[in-house]
Order: structure tokens, then C-alpha cells, then sequence
């Protein structure tokens, strides 16, 4: 069940990085719809790696690093 509040969605981000998977994806094109991906096996093992052994690193990190294994562009903030 996806929280309303918004608060699931950084529960969400923070499930997937303690099975070190993939962050899920959020689809905004359509009006009134949001779609969600989350992934449910390792995409790039390189990711995966950094993951188990870098339980220190934050979230953003952990997300430029997911944007990174799935070819995307960084965003700066």
C-alpha cells in the first residue's frame, strides 16, 4: 500500500536500497496518473557492489549512483 502522505515514497526508496536494487521509477507524463516501477533484480552488479560495501552513503548518492547504472543523466540540485 503506497502511503498518500508522500512519506512511502522515501520508505520506498530507502526498502530498495537495503536490498540493493534499483530505486524505483515514477512516471508523471500522464494527467491525474502516476505509474511506478520498482524493480524487483539487479540491473548492474557494479551498483549492487557499491551498495554492500558502502553502507555509509546517503540517499542522494545512492540515487546519482542509480540514475548512473540505468544510463540516465545527472541532475544537478
Amino acid at each position: 500500500m503506497i502511503d498518500t502522505i508522500g512519506s512511502g515514497i522515501k520508505k520506498m526508496f530507502l526498502q530498495q536500497k537495503s536490498r540493493f536494487l534499483p530505486l524505483p521509477e515514477y512516471d508523471l507524463n500522464e494527467h491525474e496518473k502516476v505509474k511506478v516501477t520498482i524493480f524487483g533484480k539487479i540491473l548492474d552488479a557494479n551498483y549492487t557492489n557499491v551498495l554492500i560495501n558502502r553502507s555509509d552513503l546517503d540517499l542522494s548518492m545512492v540515487m546519482a549512483l542509480d540514475r548512473i547504472q540505468k544510463n540516465r543523466w545527472l541532475i544537478r540540485i
